[in-house]
């Protein structure tokens, strides 16, 4: 056991802090089966949701986000682009809306907390062309302790130390409710059920760590995993033997609206189809300028994670109405489908709809594919429905539901409910019914503000500390 390993585990508990600056990125319009790290060139067999550079499409490189026209983020030096799958929520008749996602996402640059501060050299900037994934979209279980010990006893458990480990105990589900007691940070490495998820007043925060250990040599990896590791601890700790290089610790945090849903019947799912939330990943790839980044990294050791109170971002920070004009123009193959929903299905498979070469022999109810796209929750896009029989469409496309195919949100936040009927005509041979349901808030409602979002962020730090143990 080395020394370092136990001070850095002891750093949380004496209240040190690390230097860092919170990224506010908001997202753009729609969400898209794009992944041009692991599906470039073609559509990926899920979606995201992105932030950042609009400079990419089914492919993605440094110098072509660097071109961006602009970016989300509210520092215009960053062209980097991060990306997640979003939280969805299906109704029991397999209709699927992406949630709300309040107040855009957060990418987080933190640096090892060393007594009293970090030094200049002491982390190494991203490297331009650097990218990586954090998170496995396969995994679909746990393989956790059932209890987990407190960091500062990490460093005698051989198995805490294992990269399989720290990668699970990177991600984190937190329920927010500004107004109860708030939950530890990272105590949560899975979507938790409905009985929680109807108390998170404020939203339910996605957390996910990216690794912060990198081998020196390689930008990249054929997994978009080799290159880089976690360090000890996940957060701080000491970096596995082959990847000393440290990077800053990259974060991202994203808040959903699952307030809206309370009481409502149907469940919570990423857009990969995973009701668990094991599977819930990452993509970033650099966008900086990598001698400002560098100075940056080293000079912005303030506490407060306000990129405002960094000498380097003062000049370069934008309104949120700039940040939100940035738009993505995406690849018109990515166009013709409606992820964002509503919609049956949720928008995952190889060919965006039911008879996914991944659906198992014998399929279960939550398969989410399978023979019948309406059982199911899936059916083929307008495009593929054109090219069909009036018979066959008739049996692919459901009647409309009573009264509505999305139900009104709950009672409690008694919302008004304008319902839009559009029709939709394929050919001249059949005609789907979608009904949405638009919630608008009743006067007085409260208003989940990016701004608001971010100062409850350094409220709770105040409160509760941002600490990682």
């Amino acid at each position: 056991m080395r020394v370092l390993d136990t001070i850095c585990a002891l750093v949380p508990i004496l209240g040190a802090a690390q230097a860092m600056w919170r990224m506010q990125c908001l997202n753009f319009d729609g969400i898209y089966r794009i992944d041009p790290l692991v599906s470039p060139g073609k559509l990926s067999d899920h979606a995201h949701t992105f932030h950042g550079s609009p400079g990419f499409g089914m492919n993605i490189s440094h110098d072509e986000i660097r071109a961006g026209s602009c970016t989300s983020c509210l520092v215009t030096h960053d062209k980097s682009v991060y990306w997640t799958p979003p939280l969805m929520f299906q109704y029991p008749n397999g209709t699927t809306v992406v949630l709300e996602q309040i107040g855009g996402m957060l990418a987080y640059y933190e640096q090892l907390p060393i007594v009293p501060i970090p030094q200049p050299g002491q982390t190494t900037a991203f490297p331009a062309g650097f990218r990586m994934i954090a998170g496995d979209n396969t995994r679909r279980g746990s393989t956790l302790p059932a209890t987990i010990e407190q960091k500062s006893v990490w460093v005698f458990d051989p198995k805490m130390r294992e990269q399989s480990t720290l990668a699970q105990l990177a991600i984190g589900f937190n329920c927010l409710n500004y107004k109860g007691t708030p939950e530890p940070f990272d105590d949560r490495n899975k979507l938790p059920g409905r009985h929680v998820l109807d108390s998170c007043a404020d939203g339910l925060r996605l957390e996910l760590t990216f690794p912060s250990c990198w081998d020196g040599e390689h930008l990249d990896s054929p997994d978009h995993k080799s290159h880089v590791a976690y360090s000890s601890l996940v957060f701080d700790g000491t970096c596995p033997e082959g990847f000393e290089k440290r990077l800053p610790t990259l974060k991202y945090e994203t808040i959903f609206n699952v307030a809206k849903y309370n009481g409502v019947e149907g469940k919570f799912m990423l857009s990969n189809g995973d009701e668990t939330g094991y599977s819930y990943h990452g993509d970033y790839v650099m966008g900086w300028d990598e001698k400002f980044l560098q100075d940056a990294v080293d000079g912005c050791q303030n506490r407060s994670g306000l990129v405002g109170d960094c000498q380097y971002f003062k000049d370069a920070i934008q309104p949120e109405n700039a940040a939100a004009s940035c738009h993505f123009n995406p690849p018109e193959k990515a166009q013709e489908e409606n992820c964002a929903g509503p919609r049956l299905g949720n928008c995952h498979g190889p060919d965006g709809h039911a008879g996914s070469k991944s659906c198992p022999a014998k399929r279960k109810r939550s398969d989410n594919c399978g023979s019948s796209p309406v059982q199911n929750g899936n059916i083929p896009s307008l495009a593929a429905i054109k090219h069909q029989s009036r018979s066959t469409v008739a049996t692919q496309l459901p009647a409309p539901p009573t009264p509505l195919a999305v139900p009104p949100p709950a009672s409690s936040r008694n919302p008004k409910i304008k319902i839009v009927i559009e029709e939709v005509t394929v050919e001249e041979t059949t005609t789907q019914w979608i009904k949405r349901a638009e919630a608008t808030e009743l006067p007085g409602a409260a208003h989940h503000s990016h701004a608001g979002h971010v100062q409850r962020h350094q409220n709770l730090h105040k409160r509760h500390g941002h600490h990682h143990g």
